[in-house]
């Protein structure tokens, strides 16, 4: 029995390559993509796909542990990780059927993984300020690439930042020194993390603050003053010191008791100062002035001091309780007390007569006192005041001025033997000379009754012993009486008439 066999050529049909393939380079990463065309039924066989690459001048090894599915609804791609950055890789891919057969591969790509990815945000960053230097520290990054931070400043949050470090501060090192700032200004700091590529992260949140300035500044020199109408002007030359801010002024009576007499910094160089109130300073009076510089952080440099004596030209107040007293003619009886004024070393007792110059009489250092005052005449008529005078020779106003008339109170004899008759011309009327030390002269009185009201006739006293009354009658009564320096009159006349 004969078999028959026929040859017949069997064609091995792959399945086709990948086309399109493309990559997108990372940090240390490539993703691979490619296109496939659509499934067009069971004599399309290629169910998954085999990745190969090559590093450099290498050999091409499949790199995919793991299958790729072909899969319609979603494009393929391949992710290769824990690449070299810098390092040229190069790629191609190829479909496989199911049993393993591969396509011819896809065109081949180049491609070089870089690092353009910045690092994230330093953490925790804080400040410290001291006396003319900042510290700053924040946490460490942990991400493995970051070689270091960079370090900015800037005057306001408003204002562009500066980089202090020109330098990268070492990843294991996350503090930094600024020793040239300012004292007194404020300034705000920020941070960057820096990795291999060169990547910067975005600045830390800026924070806050001012170096806390512990240096005093230098003190004012060549402190001098005026004083014009108690009022005090001080100049002085500035403190060296460039951050200074003004001055404070003090003034009392000791080191130890001097207030500061202003409340801000004062700007200027030249003070005046008018006291409480604006009253001036108080005369005759010593004090100690002190003028200190003041930083922008409130250092107080030591005080340039200098003593100043008031010109005391301001008079005392005038004595109190100052009296003058006639007593019986004979002299003056005079007391005063003492002015409020605590700097009274003299007092004055000044005496006046019409409009004669006041002529002092007496002098006293000290009060209470009283004195008597003989030099006196009846009649006469005194003005007596008091003054105090301070120990820089200022007068007082004169306090009290008392006005003193010089008489007694007794009255002189009176004039005997009273005649009256009448004449051609009127009324004569004639008396006896009164014998008085003090007499001045005579008054003349008439009535129209002896015991009516009597009616003084001449306008002053009568120097004779008789008087004239043109318009007296028969039926008038009359009375003489003696006057003395005092204006005392005698107290007896009887009355008597012309019948």
């Amino acid at each position: 029995m004969f078999t028959i066999r026929e040859k017949t050529a069997v064609t091995e049909i792959y399945p086709d390559p990948p086309y399109d393939v493309k990559a997108e380079v990372g940090d240390a990463r490539l993703a691979l993509t490619w296109d496939y065309p659509k499934w067009k039924g069971y004599s399309d066989l290629a169910v998954q796909y085999f990745v190969y690459r090559k590093e450099g001048e290498g050999s091409f090894e499949r790199v995919n542990r793991k299958p790729i599915i072909r899969d319609n609804m979603y494009q393929p791609e391949y992710i290769d990780l824990w690449l070299k950055n810098g390092t040229e890789y190069s790629y191609y891919v190829t479909a496989v059927d199911p049993l393993g057969r591969q396509s011819q591969p896809s065109q081949t790509i180049t491609a070089i993984p870089e690092d353009i990815v910045a690092p994230s945000i330093p953490q925790n960053l804080s400040v410290e300020s001291g006396d003319g230097v900042v510290g700053l520290s924040w946490n460490m990054s942990v991400e493995l690439d970051v070689v270091g931070y960079y370090v900015y400043r800037s005057l306001g949050l408003d204002k562009d930042f500066e980089k202090l470090n020109q330098n990268l501060i070492s990843v294991e090192s996350p503090f930094y020194i600024d020793s040239t700032i300012t004292n007194g200004v404020q300034y705000f700091y920020a941070i960057t993390a820096v990795d291999k590529s060169n990547n910067e992260s975005p600045r830390s949140n800026a924070i806050a603050t001012i170096g806390e300035d512990k240096t005093p500044p230098d003190s004012p020199t060549n402190l001098t003053f005026e004083i014009e109408s108690r009022i005090l002007k001080l100049k002085w030359t500035p403190s060296r010191a460039s951050d200074v801010v003004g001055y404070y002024i003090y003034r009392g009576q000791t080191e130890d008791i001097q207030p500061r007499i202003i409340h801000e910094p004062y700007k200027d160089t030249v003070f005046i100062d008018s006291g409480y109130q604006d009253a001036g300073l108080t005369p005759g009076k010593s004090f100690l002035v002190g003028v200190s510089a003041v930083d922008r952080s409130r250092n107080e440099s030591e005080k340039t001091t200098i003593e100043v004596f008031v010109p005391d030209d301001d008079p005392p107040l005038p004595p109190q309780a100052f009296m003058a007293e006639n007593v019986e003619g004979r002299f003056v009886k005079i007391s005063c007390g003492r002015s409020p004024s605590l700097d009274v070393a003299l007092y004055r007792v000044f005496k006046k007569e019409n409009e004669e110059e006041s002529q002092m009489i007496a002098e006293f250092d000290k009060a209470p006192f009283g004195f008597k005052d003989t030099s006196v005449v009846k009649g006469s008529k005194f003005q007596y005041y008091a003054t105090a005078f301070d120990s820089a020779g200022n007068q007082s106003k004169p306090g009290r001025i008392d006005t003193v008339l010089i008489r007694d109170y007794s009255s002189p004899p009176s004039p005997r033997n009273v005649s009256v008759k009448l004449i051609e011309k009127g009324v004569r009327i004639k008396w006896e000379r009164v014998v008085d030390f003090d007499l001045v002269g005579y008054n003349v009185y008439r009535s129209n009754i002896p015991s009516g009201v009597y009616k003084k006739l001449n306008k002053s006293p009568l120097q004779g012993l008789e008087f004239i009354d043109s318009s007296g009658t028969i039926k008038h009564y009359y009375k003489v009486k003696a006057v003395d320096s005092s204006g005392n009159e005698s107290t007896r006349g009887d009355a008597v008439h012309a019948g």
